[in-house]
């Protein structure tokens, strides 16, 4: 029963805080909005918002703590074909949002950022093609992703950086910085020196936050292929079997 709630349970209560997230900022904008169009302060569906997100954030330290051992990447990643499909799924997202990003460039980070976001849907693409087969694949295809959303960070910080209200941008900030960390852990199982505990508290932090991001984004679909991967890309959650920790 623990193992499964470990393997289930875990990202699914943080599947289901995303969900009541999303449904509260959806609430604070629909009926928390003054005339002016600004946030009322102190409205219940915000500080209920703040409390299941640090509650889920709490939550997420102690259930990740113990994930210690198992640091390779054929224990963690084995031949699935649920989260290959997801991975292509999100693969085909972020190859929409790089080509909205190239038609709407104004800049040369813009461009710059499209470009990454064509090369990170290919990478995306062939490490879904990796899950599938049960293959290791190298660390290249998430250093190519971890640029786009890094160049892609800095592109949205500019826009965001001139908005007086924190709310309007909070979680998409930490999505995209939550999703950036966690496509570094997974780097590191492609080297075989992978870390359970972070690679599963970015995971699901990152795809906490894309999905309460939805109802008010500067882009549906990027930060609903991040949570779809997010959440499908985690490492195997339970715990190794004593006669394989030293042959992982």
């Amino acid at each position: 029963m623990k193992q499964f709630f470990k393997a289930y349970g875990l990202p699914l209560l943080v599947l289901a805080g995303g969900l009541l997230g999303a449904l509260l900022r959806w609430i604070l904008y629909t009926t928390g909005v003054d005339d002016r169009g600004l946030l009322v302060n102190f409205h219940f569906a915000e500080i209920l918002l703040w409390v299941v997100t640090l509650g889920t954030g709490v939550f997420l330290v102690l259930e990740t703590t113990p994930l210690q051992q198992a640091n390779k990447y054929r224990f963690n990643f084995p031949r699935s074909v649920g989260p290959a499909v997801c991975c292509f799924a999100a693969a085909v997202g972020i190859g929409v949002t790089a080509i909205q990003t190239l038609g709407a460039s104004q800049s040369t980070l813009t461009l710059v950022c499209g470009i990454l976001g064509l090369f990170s849907a290919v990478s995306l693409g062939f490490l879904g093609y990796c899950r599938w087969k049960g293959v290791r694949p190298s660390l290249l295809f998430s250093v190519v992703i971890c640029g786009f959303l890094i160049v892609r960070l800095i592109c949205c910080y500019q826009i965001w950086s001139s908005d007086p209200q924190v709310q309007d941008y909070i979680f998409p900030l930490l999505a995209n910085i939550g999703a950036t960390v966690a496509c570094y852990y997974s780097a590191a199982f492609s080297e075989e020196d992978g870390n359970r505990k972070l690679h599963t508290f970015f995971h699901l932090a990152a795809g906490y936050c894309a999905l309460v991001s939805l109802p008010y984004c500067d882009s549906f679909i990027f930060y609903l292929s991040v949570a779809v991967w997010m959440f499908s890309d985690l490492c195997n959650l339970t715990p190794l079997p004593k006669q394989y920790r030293n042959r992982e």
